[in-house]
């Protein structure tokens, strides 16, 4: 399947340097990108001198101003993806600028970027008052979706000018999410904060000198990487380091983790709840021996028994940053987060490195990364779009200038020079790039619903599935009579 080929090619690049990718990033700020396209022919642009993309003829739209809502929670932050209203020196900051500037001048138009408490809310009330007042829409896919039943968004199939083939689209967003050619939403290269929600997992290499005798990107790299191999380790380190007899947030954990770590670890078998079966309808996998000893393992590794803190479970609900600061004072062996996670530790004085998330077991055919379709952001258009000509157009010079200029500038930043930190590091974001999937159940928040049989001791796995499977086959059964009856 195809991936972002720029991605990949920085990807190589890094995963072939002969130094430390850490000293990469101490020479201080980069230069920055500037409006022009005299950089080096990379993969991605020799890519496109035989692809779809053609530079259009630059079409005045008369100073007409376009308006992008996004939404700004669960790590969307200013002047990343679409709102940098000016040039600072950050080099992520500086690429997006003076991408919008080269649309801007394109059109002769104006971007005009605000993000609503409420957008999902918002888009409602202008679409129920006709008032065009917004064009462009970055929100959750699982907002996105149920909006779009409702009637409130494009099928964005139906916009012109746009090539979803080409490799600045991603096109496993709709291979597993596109139900009978109806698609409400997509990711292009735009849309950096949809792959800062790649799970990862990140070690103290304090701690891992001190538990573990294996190079753990050799034990990756042989397919070794596996749930047991985690939870045999994890097991070592605990360690009451208070000694008041109980375990607590205070104390020494060999897997550090909030209840998000189970939808990641379910995602790293690569399994899906919902996929789209042959006959292009949605289908329900609830009930599969696989399933019950995904649960079963997962649960085993998230016993305080097993070296485990699992917020949410037995010590009470954390916030993320307790539980990130944790893991900075060297609390815990491993700790699952996603690549924003990674981001803020950028100046966590102790090193660290960062693997995928475990296999099942060693019959596991590859590395998985479950991208959660609540996490980030995608594209979305309100039906009250009065120019699908023009949107189109801007869409698809969002994302082919995004690939030249904003992605490399995410991954210098990502990768290179202020989070990821090893020449090791860099190879599991290859592995995660090439291996990333996304479940269509989660756009209803199924898949987070389904965390209950690990999180509650109370649940007896096969029954509790069992007792839901058949409300769930239902739920989806009303998907299936709307894509292919209703419409």
């Amino acid at each position: 399947m195809k991936r972002f080929s720029a991605i990949l090619l920085l990807c190589a690049m890094l995963a072939s340097c002969a130094v430390p990718l850490a000293s990469c990033g101490q020479s201080g700020k980069t230069s920055n990108i500037t409006d022009d396209t005299s950089a080096p022919v990379s993969e991605s642009e020799s890519e496109s001198e035989t692809s779809g993309y053609r530079e259009s003829t630059p079409v005045d739209y008369g100073g007409r101003t376009i308006t992008i809502w996004y939404n700004q929670g669960d790590g969307f932050e200013p002047n990343q993806d679409v709102a940098a209203t000016e040039l600072n020196g950050e080099t992520l900051n500086d690429a997006v600028f003076n991408r919008n500037q080269r649309i801007q001048d394109k059109y002769n138009i104006v971007l005009e970027t605000s993000y609503p408490n409420d957008v999902g809310g918002s888009v409602k009330k202008s679409v129920n008052a006709a008032d065009g007042a917004v064009d462009m829409v970055l929100d959750h896919p699982r907002s996105v979706f149920p909006m779009g039943l409702e009637g409130f968004y494009m099928n964005l199939n139906e916009i012109p000018n746009v090539n979803y083939e080409e490799p600045w689209w991603d096109d496993t967003i709709r291979s597993d999410t596109e139900v009978n050619g109806v698609n409400f939403f997509a990711i292009s290269s735009m849309n950096i904060h949809a792959y800062g929600a790649t799970p990862v997992t990140v070690f103290s290499k304090k701690l891992a000198a001190d538990y573990v005798t294996d190079d753990l990107y050799e034990v990756m790299e042989s397919g070794k990487w596996t749930m047991d191999y985690l939870m045999n380790i994890a097991k070592t380190v605990i360690t009451d380091l208070d000694g008041d007899g109980q375990y607590t947030l205070a104390d020494r954990y060999g897997y550090l983790a909030n209840n998000f770590s189970v939808d990641c670890l379910i995602g790293g078998t690569g399994y899906k709840f919902v996929s789209v079966g042959d006959d292009g309808r949605l289908e329900a996998n609830l009930v599969s021996e696989k399933l019950y000893n995904i649960y079963d393992k997962i649960r085993r590794l998230t016993l305080i028994d097993n070296g485990a803190y699992l917020s949410d479970r037995y010590l009470g609900k954390h916030a993320d940053e307790e539980i990130e600061v944790a893991f900075e004072n060297n609390q815990a062996l491993f700790w699952v987060t996603n690549l924003k996670g990674v981001q803020r530790r950028r100046n966590m004085p102790g090193d660290f490195g960062v693997l995928p998330m475990p296999k099942l077991d060693e019959s596991q055919d590859k590395y998985y990364a479950h991208l959660q379709l609540g996490i980030g952001d995608s594209i979305a258009v309100p039906v009250t779009c009065q120019d699908a000509d023009m949107i189109g157009r801007i869409l698809e010079d969002f994302a082919y200038f995004s690939h030249d200029t904003v992605i490399p500038a995410f991954y210098e930043v990502t990768v290179v020079g202020k989070s990821m930190r090893d020449e090791g590091s860099a190879k599991t974001l290859d592995v995660l790039l090439n291996n990333y999937y996304y479940d269509i159940g989660g756009l209803q928040g199924i898949v987070s619903e389904f965390r209950t049989p690990v999180t509650s001791d109370k649940e007896e796995i096969v029954s509790w599935l069992e007792s839901r499977s058949k409300s769930f086959s239902k739920a989806i059964d009303k998907y299936n009579t709307y894509f292919f009856e209703e419409r």
